[in-house]
């Protein structure tokens, strides 16, 4: 089981360019570059890989493995305004983007996260000692989002020329876990340069426009202005929420645990998940149902009772109303994952 030390060791990250970050970890933590694409670290603090390709001016993809062995708090300093961009973060395993409160990770099965925002935020990453992070990250800067194969602009507006920091979370979908199983297959593979970091791309840009789709299909909310503590308290809910399948507190009990009015919390919580608490967790928990149906070899029994519904009978009608398909239906088109 993994523990916790009372001090945690604090690190201070500048937000920049992904090869830039790569640099900053590898003066705080050691490690090499085998070469242009992959660093490699592996000592008494750090230990995994990061793959990164530069795709054009301004776009990055990285695949990253890392495994820090004490208890770190990477502390996050935002850009300015002029250097900003958008950065997309697709976890596998592990739970890199929590919160500072609450400490949560593999044992909880919470991987499966995705989340984009712009880096002007400051954020602290709470890392759990022995706790394998994977996630694969895709960096626009601002000159990137115009290009018309990403199109972000048109749809999302100029983030940048906002006040608020611009920030969406999404219960990840199966079709982009299968995508990240792909991905990290690549590693263990002979492939030529060439095609690995092709097949990486396509990987990358199905996560993003399956984010995309997601994001497109959400109910429109009026934005409002969302501030660097909103960040860490809605980091915190949130992992409160995946902790458990249970039914979450109700908003009364919420917003007096967290000091804010009913209004502000459900407010705020709209604007980043696209839905009601509830509603998010409802979701939650048969995404997990989906994802299990597809990878475990489990009864429909056992899985529904896994994600919190007390009738299996109640679960299919649910999961059929939300995927359009029935538990067992994904059982078996999934089989090979098993």
């Amino acid at each position: 089981m993994n523990t916790v030390s009372q001090t945690p060791i604090k690190v201070h990250i500048q937000e920049a360019s992904m090869r830039s970050l790569m640099l900053q970890l590898k003066e705080k933590f050691g490690g090499s570059f085998e070469n242009k694409h992959l660093y490699t670290v592996n000592n008494e603090h750090l230990e995994g890989y990061i793959w990164i390709l530069s795709i054009s001016n301004g776009m990055e993809i990285t695949l990253n493995s890392l495994n820090f062995k004490k208890h770190f708090q990477i502390v996050m300093s935002g850009e300015s305004k002029e250097f900003a961009r958008l950065c997309f973060r697709f976890e596998q395993k592990g739970a890199v983007m929590q919160g500072i409160k609450n400490n949560v990770g593999e044992a909880l099965g919470l991987s499966g996260n995705m989340v984009v925002y712009d880096t002007r935020l400051n954020f602290t990453m709470d890392l759990i000692p022995n706790t394998h992070n994977q996630w694969l990250g895709i960096r626009l800067g601002q000159n990137a989002l115009g290009f018309e194969h990403v199109s972000f602009t048109d749809y999302f507006g100029d983030v940048f020329n906002q006040n608020n920091i611009w920030w969406k979370h999404e219960i990840m979908p199966l079709e982009i876990q299968v995508q990240l199983n792909e991905a990290y297959k690549l590693m263990e593979q002979d492939l030529p340069l060439p095609v690995f970091n092709n097949r990486l791309v396509a990987r990358g840009a199905d996560c993003i426009s399956l984010f995309y789709e997601k994001l497109l299909t959400r109910t429109a909310h009026k934005e409002h202005s969302l501030h660097q503590h909103d960040f860490t308290y809605m980091m915190d809910l949130k992992n409160n929420l995946l902790s458990s399948t249970e039914r979450p507190p109700s908003l009364e009990d919420l917003s007096k645990e967290y000091g804010f009015s009913v209004s502000k919390l459900r407010r705020d919580f709209e604007q980043v998940f696209g839905t009601s608490i509830h509603k998010f967790h409802f979701n939650f928990r048969l995404e997990k149902a989906r994802t299990l149906l597809a990878t475990e070899n489990k009864s429909i029994l056992e899985i529904s009772r896994e994600c919190g519904f007390s009738s299996s009978t109640k679960f299919t009608e649910a999961f059929k109303k939300k995927f359009d398909i029935t538990p067992k239906m994904v059982s078996q088109k999934y089989k090979h994952l098993h």
